[in-house]
């Protein structure tokens, strides 16, 4: 059976993406989808690179890894609608976060070890 596994850092950028999510969802009524993934992607490196991943040799390489993963899986509005929904949720909301973004974190774990 599999188990999740919960990386601090993991909820640290969940909470960044969450606590960022009302103003991307209020900026999403107006904004482009270019902008709405600039400014994700901008919040979330931000709160990334303020923490150290445990096993990642370098914290540069995986914060953009992850962005970039996200933007890509993602549009502008659904990054806008998850961190918005997700901070609704309330403190489950980065676990759920984490949960939906295991493939991408996987990948960027494996690659900046």
């Amino acid at each position: 059976m599999a188990t999740n596994h919960f990386d601090p850092i993991s909820f640290l950028l969940a909470a960044l993406l969450i606590s960022s999510g009302q103003a991307l969802a209020q900026q999403a009524s107006s904004a482009n989808d270019a902008q709405l993934r600039a400014s994700f992607k901008e919040g979330f490196t931000k709160g990334c690179l303020s923490g150290k991943s445990k096993g990642i040799t370098n914290q540069v390489s995986f914060c953009n890894c992850l962005s970039d993963a996200y933007n890509v899986r993602y549009t502008g509005i659904s990054l806008a609608a998850i961190s918005s929904l997700a901070g609704q949720v309330g403190p489950k909301g980065p676990l759920l976060v984490d949960v939906m973004m295991t493939p991408e974190r996987q990948v960027c774990t494996k690659n900046n070890r």
